[in-house]
């Protein structure tokens, strides 16, 4: 058993190799502009290697080959692109890592060569060197591919003309500039301007004598001629270029030529030409709409032009024509001027607009009598115009709007303001007559409060109404507040309530209204609700006291600083709280900056005058006896009443077993507190009766007729004196 299982892990490893075996060590080499070399290690394969590659960014497969060997020669290979490639063991599914290159691209790739090429990775030989290409110089180097701007000759860095011809037969100051590269040191030249013909030959115009300058500047050419111009070597250049026809240095030789620019040709413009046409006519009186055509030729353009020598028009450029319309009758002198300043001048081009005998209006406004004025107010629409004209041709039509004509010559209706009247005659002819209705200035001015009502419900208020200097209407004016049902002539109004908005309308001569209206405010009410002391129920504790307060509390309202009175205002005071006050009524008020006053009666009470009045309810029945008692009756107390008597306090009001006194009773004394802390005192005296004393007088019956008598005599006693009861031994009473 021991032995199948280790060659089943063997076989099991063997075939997990194979699967997952990729070749390693992918490389390339020799990349050229068309090829490469593709290297791989193989060792880890069994078998054949499948190949791939493609061009980068597009999709696999690309291109295969199979079997492949390494190193493999790619070829057919695109210039200056980027390739991948991978390759896996035939008959497995894992491919290899993905490797790149990118194929060169062929030129010169020195830097310093004439024709270098700096995308170039290859050098195919192309490399041309520079150096002084030019044959007439010293350091000619016929090699060099380009000039490196080493020839030591003078040359012709530029030329141009300076002045061109601006005016038809104007060429005697025309110009051309010249400018020299010239060598260090200086080379001595001369300048050659002439005609080169097709067949080699060159026709001196102008030469210069020797010279070492940079600029030239030379005058004097023929217009539409092609000019070229050479430095030369005078007397290389001359010794082969005879003197004939043309004059010196004219030849077909160019022997001792630095250098040549060809062509400069100075045009000269047309001769400038401004000419008219009729394009309409006027066919009434006063039209303005003939029209003339301008036509510029020649010149130089964009051309302007005057007339009657008024300001310039500048036509834009390419225009050469010119459409006058709106023409009145009279005459129009035109001077053309070309951008060159080229004129038609002293010439001028003149054309006539004949005259026609025109329409005559002659319109009239209305007027109302309304203080010169021909609308009644500003911004009315009462106006009106009545058209009149003379002259024409037939019966007019008019319009007030130039579109709209009517036979009826009035307008009414109308605002204030300037109006166009047009006239129409029979054959169409238009005359136009401006008419203006003035209306008198806008009406307009501002209530202002004069003076603010003070108090809260005051009638002290004060608007006044102030015209506008810019918009005063027409005086006089009249006044109302009432939206017009009454009016004064008084722009003050007086004696207003406040916490109102006030229309406050006016009117002037011409019967126009403006209306402002203005808030007339009035001070918050003071309120306020007085705070009185309390004393259970009482405002002062004791009858006769001044303890009493009145707190005005915190008042709303009013215009601060306040002051305050209890006395009806016969003094103020800055505090709000009164002290030591005795009952009775008081009438309080609250005084603010602007003097407003806010009355409050309040009542300060105090309690009945405090009494304990005492009662005997039992007097003292015998002789030394303890039983008497007294009752208190308090009066106007305020709560609980405590009572003090020999000493000991007690809320009860009846006080018994009291002792008395026969001869000169003594009288209690008794104090009482009540709630609010009032004291009151009172006295009160218990008697007692005299010792109870009799004396008896008797007679003796006589001879037995039970006439007898006994006789008892009382004195003193008890509470019942004079009410004695008698009780005898034979049980008589």
């Amino acid at each position: 058993m021991k032995k199948i299982l280790l060659f089943t892990c063997v076989i099991f490893l063997s075939l997990t190799t194979e699967l997952f075996a990729q070749p390693i060590n992918l490389t390339t080499t020799n990349i050229l502009a068309t090829s490469a070399d593709l290297n791989w290690d193989a060792s880890p394969c069994g078998g054949n290697v499948t190949l791939h590659y493609k061009v980068l960014g597009t999709s696999w497969p690309g291109t295969a080959v199979n079997p492949a060997l390494s190193p493999f020669a790619l070829t057919g290979l695109n210039t200056n692109t980027s390739y991948q490639w991978r390759v896996k063991c035939s008959g497995t599914s894992n491919w290899s890592s993905i490797e790149n290159f990118s194929t060169g691209l062929t030129g010169c790739t020195d830097a310093l060569a004439c024709n270098y090429d700096s995308a170039a990775t290859i050098d195919d030989g192309s490399c041309t060197m520079p150096g002084c290409t030019n044959t007439s110089a010293a350091n000619y180097d016929p090699s060099a591919g380009c000039d490196d701007g080493s020839c030591i000759i003078p040359t012709i860095a530029t030329a141009f003309i300076s002045q061109p011809i601006l005016c038809n037969g104007g060429f005697t100051t025309d110009e051309m500039q010249i400018d020299v590269n010239q060598t260090a040191p200086a080379t001595v030249y001369s300048c050659v301007v002439g005609q080169l013909f097709s067949n080699g030959y060159f026709l001196s115009y102008l030469t210069t004598n020797q010279t070492t300058t940079t600029s030239l500047n030379l005058q004097g050419f023929n217009p539409n001629v092609d000019y070229c111009i050479r430095i030369v070597d005078s007397a290389a250049y001359y010794s082969g270029n005879d003197i004939g026809f043309g004059g010196s240095a004219s030849g077909t030789s160019t022997l001792g030529v630095y250098d040549e620019f060809c062509s400069i040709n100075f045009s000269e413009p047309a001769q400038l030409v401004a000419t008219t046409s009729v394009v309409a006519s006027n066919q009434c009186a006063g039209d303005c709409i003939a029209a003339e055509d301008l036509i510029i030729s020649g010149g130089t353009g964009p051309f302007s032009f005057s007339v009657n020598g008024a300001a310039s028009i500048n036509l834009a450029a390419g225009d050469s024509t010119y459409s006058f319309t709106g023409l009145c009758a009279g005459q129009y002198d035109i001077v053309v001027t070309d951008a060159n300043g080229c004129s038609t001048s002293p010439s001028t081009t003149t054309f006539i607009i004949a005259p026609i005998a025109s329409i005559s209006p002659t319109g009239s406004v209305s007027v109302f009598n309304l203080n010169g004025y021909n609308v009644s107010c500003n911004g009315a629409n009462d106006g009106s115009i009545t058209a009149s004209a003379s002259g024409g041709t037939g019966i007019f039509t008019y319009s007030i709007d130039g579109i709209n004509f009517q036979s009826n010559a009035l307008f009414s209706g109308l605002s204030a303001g300037t109006y166009t009247i047009t006239y129409k005659d029979a054959n169409g002819c238009i005359a136009t007559e401006q008419l203006t209705l003035n209306e008198p200035p806008n009406l307009s001015g501002i209530a202002n409060i004069t003076q603010v009502v003070d108090c809260f419900g005051a009638s002290t208020g004060e608007i006044t109404f102030d015209v506008d200097v810019t918009q005063p209407g027409v005086p006089p004016y009249q006044y109302s507040i009432d939206n017009g049902s009454n009016y004064q002539l008084s722009n003050v109004f007086s004696n207003l309530t406040g916490n109102i908005t006030y229309d406050v309308m006016i009117e002037d001569n011409n019967g126009c209204q403006y209306t402002s209206s203005i808030d007339l405010a009035e001070p918050a009410q003071i309120i306020y609700s007085p705070i009185l002391s309390n004393y259970n129920g009482f405002e002062i504790t004791c009858n006769g006291a001044a303890d009493g307060s009145i707190d005005f509390g915190t008042p709303i309202g009013g215009t601060p600083p306040l002051e305050y009175s209890i006395d009806n205002g016969s003094s103020y005071l800055p505090a709000s709280i009164f002290t030591s006050l005795v009952a009775g009524s008081y009438d309080l008020i609250i005084r603010d900056s602007n003097l407003c006053i806010e009355p409050i009666t309040v009542v300060l009470e105090e309690p009945g005058i405090f009494t304990i009045p005492a009662t005997v309810t039992n007097p003292i029945s015998c002789y030394e006896d303890d039983n008497g008692s007294v009752t208190i009756s308090p009066a106007n107390a305020v709560g609980q009443v405590t009572y003090t008597f020999e000493g000991t306090q007690q809320t009860d009001s009846i006080f018994a077993g009291l002792e008395g006194d026969i001869t000169n009773p003594t009288p209690y004394v008794i104090d009482a507190t009540d709630d609010n802390g009032c004291i009151v005192q009172d006295s009160v005296s218990l008697s007692e009766p005299t010792i109870f004393t009799f004396t008896t007088n008797s007679s003796l019956d006589y001879c037995i007729q039970s006439n007898g008598t006994a006789e008892i005599n009382v004195t003193g006693g008890g509470t019942g004196i004079g009410t004695y009861s008698y009780l005898w031994s034979d049980g008589q009473t």
